[in-house]
């Protein structure tokens, strides 16, 4: 039986009081799963994972992790916080954030550094996450230097190398190029098989389809529309049109546009939807 990693029950999160960010959101994660946080721009997917890291804390309700409620208490624990540290990673959507350094290279262990990890693990790590990146020729370089796909990379690598339980990820592939992409998704599908616990937000739903196990959709009431498995969600057009999820391809063929809907789950024996208009 899977051990349950994080629980959220009826959390809400304001910033700065004025401008609510998640509404009574109920979630749990379990060990080993694979999760995906969907919705549009806007419904509290980056807010949902800064709880899950202890960025941030709750307005009301609870988030535990291992049964540890999160809060400024827990994190004042020195014990507690190192142990947190060490065994979740988290990856910002802007790698910029985690990228602050001279070189890449002391990018990357600085983690491992703060936390006192073994040194020859360390760098045994370091070999192997550099190898499965491809980054080993950028780590004299400095994070100015480098491209927005090999910034990701470097700050992937930076949390890596501390070899985690729980990886979080917000929008991993965001504005990187296919084939860089495709080396995220195949890294975490790696670790996922090594037993890893992988959340990440994303508005990609090709990523999801293979990434996720189970996904929460976001609605723009901040609260959660929907959870399930992932072939289930994503096969859900009635769902994913109603919380900006349906990617929509445009076709025109002389006076007149064509446009339909693109769904995920052609193995389920969903179809796709077509309207023509006069343009």
């Amino acid at each position: 039986m899977r051990d349950k990693v994080f629980s959220l029950k009826e959390v809400y999160f304001s910033y700065l009081g004025r401008f609510p960010a998640l509404c009574g959101i109920d979630a749990e994660i379990l060990s080993g799963q694979k999760v995906a946080v969907v919705g549009a721009n806007g419904s509290g997917k980056s807010t949902f994972l800064s709880l899950l890291d202890g960025l941030i804390f709750a307005d009301k309700g609870e988030v535990r992790f291992l049964g540890r409620e999160l809060n400024g208490r827990a994190f004042s624990d020195d014990n507690f916080l190192r142990d947190f540290r060490r065994k979740v990673g988290f990856v910002f959507q802007n790698p910029e954030v985690q990228l602050f350094c001279p070189t890449i290279k002391e990018d990357i262990l600085f983690g491992p550094l703060q936390l006192g990890l073994d040194k020859a693990k360390t760098e045994s790590c370091l070999e192997r996450v550099s190898e499965m990146l491809g980054i080993g020729g950028l780590f004299e370089r400095s994070p100015h230097q480098l491209s927005i796909g090999e910034k990701r990379k470097a700050a992937l690598a930076s949390v890596l190398v501390m070899d985690p339980e729980v990886l979080i990820l917000d929008e991993p592939t965001a504005g990187l190029d296919p084939s860089t992409s495709r080396n995220i998704i195949d890294l975490l599908l790696d670790e996922s098989s090594a037993g890893k616990t992988v959340v990440i937000s994303t508005h990609d739903l090709h990523v999801v389809e293979e990434v996720a196990e189970e996904v929460y959709v976001l609605g723009q009431d901040r609260r959660v529309a929907s959870c399930g498995k992932m072939r289930d969600i994503l096969s859900d057009a009635a769902l994913l049109a109603a919380n900006n999820l349906t990617h929509i391809h445009s076709h025109r063929h002389g006076a007149l546009s064509h446009t339909h809907s693109h769904l995920h789950c052609e193995q389920k024996g969903c179809r796709d939807g077509g309207l023509n208009k006069k343009g």
